[in-house]
């Protein structure tokens, strides 16, 4: 048998008593000197608690009144580990007395029961185990057969009537103390007075008392500090009929501190499974004042800072059978009269609040409820039945200036309301999603000259229009001022309820969302505190912020867990937006999201010509979103598109913070087209899965102080000399996949001074580079370059010095440096490394087209193979001779090792050999 929970603590009682009982039967029973009493039932009682029992003192009563007196019992705590060394059950004295002619006539009368300065301890150790789990006569007898089962004989009378005049518990203490949930709780000083009578039939049980818990205290890993002075009183007056089932409740009462609840009534058939309740309860009517003066400082440390005054109180009746499942058949009233709240940090109380209001267990009806805010009055009544389905009809009205809200309510530091705000809103009918028109609802919230401060908007936000109220659908009108911004909006959240109320059905519509957006101007830079890398100055804190390093594992989520379910709709028109530097013209924007799939068009004029967005993202399953974007752009100045954008581009990934960089390295005009997807959940999956096209067209630029060009231009100084490159037409086709971007098509760069230029190979999103760089000089600089072959054979091989074709100068002095028709010399370049610091190495010549070049080209080309074939055989043959050369290092390395161990081995034998001998010797 095992109990647990904190009632136990009436077990412990009941244990308490019974040793107390048998302790004086043994004494009424056994006719011996109290010493011999004690020698004989003492170990009984021990045998049958299975704990070791002290008792100080027996003594008996013989007439008029037959009785034992017991002193100074003690039984024993549990001996386990984990639980304290006091006693589990002590008092200082315990007599039992019982009439004398009574018994003559069949009647046992039990003249009184007294227990003074009784003591349980009840705790648990650190596994929750209780110091009573192992009493012995709670352990289960496994080898007992079970008692087979007996027919029922009806209620058992008793065998002569019984009656209980004074039953006292005086000073009596209870401890408990859970170490597992660290509480720990104290009900002392507990004093109780009982009178119990019972006929032969128990058809007429009667008893009557009072119970006073004083000096109770709780402390819990919650409740840090202990829980001190608090008062339970309880006092009844109970009549059974044990027989019919039948209690009658003549009164019950109980309180904790100056609260008080009375109970009335009856409960029949209180032995079957759904008794039936005739109840009535009152609470006393309870002054707010003394409340809060009740409330522990210690548990509501702001208690201190209220003041209230007014009253409360509540009746009830709960009648009808007590149902298995769901709720109470209770009916009730609640009082609130003249109730005034006053806090200490604001100036300005809550005050004339009265309600009066009606309630059993699934509705509400509000007869009245009606309070003021300052001086802001504020009305509600109606009823609310049927919490499942809702039927409704309740009225709201409300005149509130916001002004008075910071002496009302605290508001965030540097936040501040002005204007006036009145609702007045009538519900009426069933609040269901699935049929919005079974509520009538029809309401109106005015809002004038609405100011909000707040240090999030450097400026006041001023609010004029309503708020349109529907079964169907909730309606803002408002237009809204910043400063010389404004902006006229206009919403319609239609079918609305879903959000509010559970849908465990599925079959409630989805919510829509229809809202439009026109402002002739939009200036948030001057209104919104400033990006400070937007305004081009320094951030000093930069340099002690840490780089933002990419962890695939912490990239946040994108969206929550579940999205709320609503499809939206929504235009925006602006003439003019400047947002951190950006001046955008023209914005028409139009964005779709249905079932989750959201889908945007957008045009904007902006960086010198004009952009168009089309996005489409599935967010159906929002741990893997699917997106595509289709960016184009028109007559867009790059220079200034670099230069406005840097401060949005997020440092996810190496390459872009390089891309961020571009507003200082390039330059030039045209069109642009982005064709991308990806899909994740996080960050780090949208930029691994991200791929598609992007091509750019720009006319007439320059690319300055790029490293990759400083890096090129070292490369070929020995030929000639490049600074910026100076381009009439670039075009960039790349395509993006797995993490790199890739020009498969060669790059195209034309340009007056510098030539052609033809990029191909690809760049990771880490910015490492594998390029490849043809450039096809133009006749002026290939001129120059042709003429230093006539200087001589040592010219030419010492421009060769340190490069690839530094081993073939020769054939190159004979064939000459290649050069085209057009008698253009092509340059051809490898780069490799990050993008901010490129290692570019010179790789030679393009193939030239003159009859010269046309004869010894296969000469060169031939022999060029064969010194590339000769050094990667010398390279080789390295490699192997040094691979020979570590492995027989290892060898050598294992001998000696193998050598010097057999060594230490003969040696330690050689030592072991000797003193066993020494051994022997000393034996014999």
């Amino acid at each position: 048998m095992k109990l647990s929970g904190f009632p136990k603590i009436v077990v412990i009682v009941l244990i308490a008593l019974a040793a107390l009982i048998v302790i004086a039967v043994g004494a009424l029973y056994i006719a011996f000197p109290p010493s011999r009493l004690k020698a004989v039932a003492i170990p009984q009682i021990e045998k049958q608690l299975g704990r070791k029992v002290e008792v100080g003192k027996i003594g008996f009563t013989f007439f008029p009144l037959f009785g034992v007196k017991v002193g100074d019992l003690a039984v024993a705590n549990t001996t386990r580990p984990g639980f304290s060394p006091e006693p589990f059950v002590s008092l200082r004295k315990f007599v039992l007395a019982v009439e004398v002619l009574p018994l003559l006539h069949k009647q046992l009368s039990i003249s009184r029961i007294v227990i003074k300065n009784p003591r349980i301890l009840v705790e648990t150790d650190e596994r929750g185990s209780f110091n009573f789990d192992d009493l012995a006569f709670m352990k289960k007898d496994s080898t007992k057969a079970p008692d087979a089962e007996k027919p029922s004989g009806g209620m058992p009378a008793l065998p002569i009537p019984l009656s209980l005049k004074q039953f006292f518990i005086e000073s009596g203490t209870v401890v408990y103390h859970d170490r597992k949930g660290n509480l720990h709780l104290t009900l002392g000083t507990i004093n109780e007075n009982l009178v119990i009578s019972m006929d032969r039939s128990l058809k007429n049980v009667t008893t009557t008392g009072n119970l006073i818990i004083d000096s109770i205290s709780f402390q819990s890993k919650e409740v840090t500090k202990p829980l001190t002075g608090l008062t339970v009183t309880l006092s009844h007056d109970l009549l059974v009929n044990v027989v019919d089932e039948l209690l009658t409740i003549n009164d019950l009462r109980a309180s904790l501190q100056k609260v008080a609840v009375a109970v009335k009534g009856s409960v029949s058939g209180f032995g079957g499974a759904s008794p039936v309740l005739d109840l009535a309860v009152t609470s006393s009517k309870i002054d707010l004042a003394d409340l809060v003066a009740e409330i522990p400082a210690s548990l509501v440390p702001e208690i201190a800072k209220v003041k209230a005054s007014g009253t409360m109180e509540a009746t009830m009746t709960i009648k009808g059978p007590l149902p298995q499942k769901g709720a109470l058949p209770l009916d009730g009233r609640a009082l609130i009269n003249n109730v005034r709240i006053h806090y200490a940090d604001l100036p300005k109380t809550i005050n004339d609040f009265n309600a009066d209001i009606g309630f059993t267990a699934n509705s509400i009806n509000i007869a009245a409820l009606r309070l003021k805010l300052g001086e802001n009055p504020l009305s509600l009544s109606g009823t609310v039945n049927d919490f499942a389905k809702p039927l409704i009809d309740i009225a709201l009205n409300a005149a509130i200036n916001l002004g008075d809200l910071k002496d009302i309510v605290p508001l965030p530091e540097g936040m501040s309301f002005s204007g006036n705000v009145k609702a007045d809103v009538k519900a009426k009918g069933i609040a269901d999603p699935a049929d919005p028109a079974k509520l009538n609802l029809r309401g109106i919230v005015g809002l004038t000259k609405v100011s909000v401060v707040t240090p999030a908007v450097t400026k006041p936000v001023v609010f004029d229009g309503a708020i349109n109220l529907t079964s169907r659908s909730i309606a803002p009108a408002v237009l809204v001022k910043i400063g010389t911004s404004s902006v006229n909006f206009k919403a319609d959240l239609v079918d609305y309820l879903p959000l509010f109320l559970p849908d465990s059905t599925k079959k409630y519509p989805r919510s829509r969302l229809q809202c439009t957006l026109v402002s002739p101007y939009l200036n948030t830079d001057e209104f919104l505190p400033q990006n400070k890398a937007s305004t081009g100055k320094p951030d000093k804190t930069a340099a002690s912020k840490p780089a933002l390093a990419v962890n695939p594992a912490a990239a946040p989520l994108i969206l929550p867990e579940a999205l709320p379910g609503v499809d939206v709709t929504a235009t925006v028109s602006n003439e003019r937006l400047i947002y951190q530097g950006l001046d955008v013209r023209a914005v028409a924007f139009k964005l779709s999201s249905i079932n989750d799939i959201v889908k945007v068009n957008a045009s904007l004029g902006i960086f010198g010509g004009k952009m168009n967005h089309k996005v489409n993202v599935d967010m159906r399953n929002n741990r893997n979103l699917q997106a595509k974007l289709l960016l184009t752009g028109e007559r867009i100045d790059m220079h200034q598109m670099a230069q406005q954008l840097k401060t949005f581009i997020p440092p996810t990934v190496p390459l872009s913070k390089e891309i961020a960089n571009l507003d200082k390295a390039l330059y030039g005009t045209g069109g642009m087209r982005c064709d991308l997807a990806t899909s994740g959940g996080t960050v780090d999956d949208l930029t691994k899965h991200l791929s598609g096209t992007v091509d750019l067209d720009l006319k007439n630029g320059k690319i300055v102080g790029a490293p990759l060009v400083r890096n090129m231009a070292k490369a070929v100084e020995k030929f000639y000399k490049i600074d910026d490159i100076e381009f009439r037409d670039m075009k960039i086709n790349a395509r993006i996949k797995d993490g790199r971007v890739y020009f498969d098509k060669p790059v195209s760069i034309q340009s007056r001074v510098a030539g052609d230029w033809q990029v191909t190979g690809n760049v990771g999103f880490d910015a490492n580079l594998g390029l490849s760089v043809a450039n096809r000089l133009s006749k002026n600089m290939s001129d120059k370059v042709l003429s230093l072959q006539n200087k001589g054979q040592k010219v030419v091989k010492g421009l060769l010095q340190g490069t690839r074709l530094a081993g073939v100068s020769g054939l190159v002095d004979q064939a000459g440096i290649p050069s085209d028709a057009q008698g253009r010399v092509t340059m051809l370049l490898g780069v490799e490394g990050g993008i901010a610091s490129p290692k570019v190495t010179f790789r030679g010549f393009g193939a030239g087209s003159g009859k010269q070049a046309a004869a010894k080209q296969p000469s060169v080309k031939k022999q060029l193979q064969q010194t590339v074939d000769r050094k990667k055989q010398e390279l080789e043959a390295k490699l192997a001779a040094e691979k020979q050369k570590a492995a027989e290092e290892v060898q050598r390395r294992t001998n000696e090792e193998k050598k010097r161990l057999e060594e230490a081995t003969k040696q330690k034998s050689g030592q072991v050999k000797d003193a066993a001998v020494k051994k022997l010797k000393k034996l014999f």
